[in-house]
């Protein structure tokens, strides 16, 4: 009789059929611990991207001293995947006292290999005026030009709700809540480029048409490759119900969401997978309590799935976002009081939506963590999330996490003593209640022979072994 050793082992983790294996860093605080609060806009719009070339932007505003009032718009970015950071820049023209001249809620989105896009809005102090300023990048954040602002005369000040999108390449596509004098309420004004923001097509779309005696609040854009632009947002229906509005940039709007039959809903969020899939998340009372919901188009808005509910939790479950990672792959993220205080949760879907992970709590400490904000590297093989958080006491900061997705095969050898346990007892690294099933499905009962095997982790994991044979 042969006397076994050890077996060689690959292992890779079998995203299809269980669950990812992610790893989580740190949280990282990335704003200046400093006695100011820095604010992350709201999550319709995208305060983090990631280059082509792997380089993460942020932006955010936080007060000037010595004057609280102004605020001005603060960029920084990472070449490592968040281990290390550029210093923290200004990038919004500030003059000291000046009109209390104020930036606020930066919208961020890349292009080409380089190309960096930051809009955000603004007003003078007896609100007359307001703006949304625009600056590009073609060095990747390291220079920044001026490129103009719309001006927006009105008796209200911007909203401070607004979202920037890019196809990745050359096309842009902008949505502001805007006061509109002539209507005499906020609407929705948008525009578009088509060759990387050198020029727009002046602000020409308009929405919130549905119900003119109500305002129109929270747009989220998103583009697909063929230079089409899609919008959802808040509105409220002729007979005051909250509802989520869709629409797009060259046609048309209606309701997504229509009123359910109770609760409200709101804090919509967009994507697309650039090939005409989008996915749509949102925040619902319908049940009772405010949970996170889901559905998506497989035909650019044309025809979508019911309502599908993500959440089920005691607490408030609200401003979700989401990324898409590799086929199938969607991630999404929001802030929950389920705990007694706002924590940042996570969770995901390896098949376009159809079925879910489970909650994953990212957060843990005692104050609020808020506004999370979600982006993926070019390669998907790491997901990136900043969010706002008190932990540092009353004082709003930017912090940082990224979680690595653990892809292709990893070599693993086994003890002897781990390998008799692995035949014995149909366990793996002496976890007892594991069994071992051929590429079959069945259960198997001998010594494993070379071949292809699934590990299965009595909490809810799975993992494939190739055993190459016996040393």
């Amino acid at each position: 009789m042969n006397k076994i050793k050890k077996y060689i082992i690959i292992g890779i983790m079998v995203t299809p059929l269980i669950g990812l294996e992610i790893v989580w860093t740190e949280d990282t605080p990335i704003s200046p611990l400093d006695y100011v609060s820095s604010y992350l806009s709201a999550t319709n719009a995208r305060t983090i991207a990631c280059s082509d070339g792997g380089r993460i932007h942020v932006v955010w505003h936080e007060p000037q001293s010595p004057y609280p009032q102004d605020f001005a718009i603060w960029y920084r970015y990472s070449d490592d995947k968040g281990n290390n950071w550029s210093t923290t820049t200004c990038i919004s023209p500030y003059s000291p006292g000046m009109d209390n001249y104020t930036n606020t809620d930066p919208t961020i989105a890349v292009f080409g290999q380089q190309g960096v896009y930051v809009i955000w809005d603004g007003f003078n102090s007896s609100y007359t005026y307001g703006w949304a300023t625009h600056l590009i990048s073609y060095d990747n954040g390291q220079n920044w030009e001026y490129h103009g602002m719309w001006v927006y005369w009105g008796i209200e000040p911007p909203s401070g709700f607004n979202s920037l999108c890019s196809d990745g390449n050359n096309y842009l596509v902008f949505y502001d809540q805007q006061w509109i004098p002539q209507f005499g309420e906020y609407r929705l004004l948008g525009a578009a480029s088509v060759n990387s923001g050198q020029n727009w097509n002046a602000p020409a779309y308009w929405h919130g048409y549905y119900n003119d005696e109500k305002p129109d609040n929270m747009p989220c854009t998103a583009c697909d490759s063929i230079d089409r632009g899609y919008l959802v947002w808040e509105a409220i229906d002729s007979l005051n119900h909250q509802i989520i509005m869709f629409g797009l940039t060259y046609w048309g709007e209606f309701p997504l969401v229509p009123y359910p039959g109770s609760g409200s809903r709101g804090a919509p969020f967009i994507e697309s997978d650039l090939n005409g899939n989008l996915y749509v998340v949102w925040s619902d009372s319908r049940d009772g309590n405010y949970e996170i919901y889901f559905k998506k188009s497989p035909d650019g808005g044309n025809n979508w799935s019911p309502d599908k509910r993500l959440t089920n939790a005691n607490g408030v479950s609200t401003a979700p976002q989401l990324a898409i990672g590799r086929e199938g792959q969607i991630f999404v993220v929001w802030s929950d009081k389920r705990d007694g205080n706002f924590e940042i949760y996570f969770k995901y879907s390896e098949d376009y939506g159809e079925t879910w992970s489970e909650d994953i709590r990212l957060t843990d400490n005692p104050a609020s963590s808020t506004k999370p904000h979600i982006t993926i590297s070019p390669d998907k093989n790491s997901i990136y999330i900043v969010w706002n958080d008190k932990r540092n006491g009353d004082i709003e900061e930017v912090y940082f996490k990224r979680g690595d997705i653990a892809t292709g095969l990893k070599e693993e050898k086994v003890e002897k003593d781990k390998i008799k346990i692995l035949m014995d007892n149909f366990s793996f690294l002496k976890w007892n209640e594991n069994k071992i099933v051929d590429i079959t499905g069945r259960i198997t009962k001998d010594k494993p022979q070379k071949g292809i095997y699934f590990i299965i982790h009595p909490h809810n994991r799975i993992k494939v072994i190739k055993i190459e044979g016996i040393k």
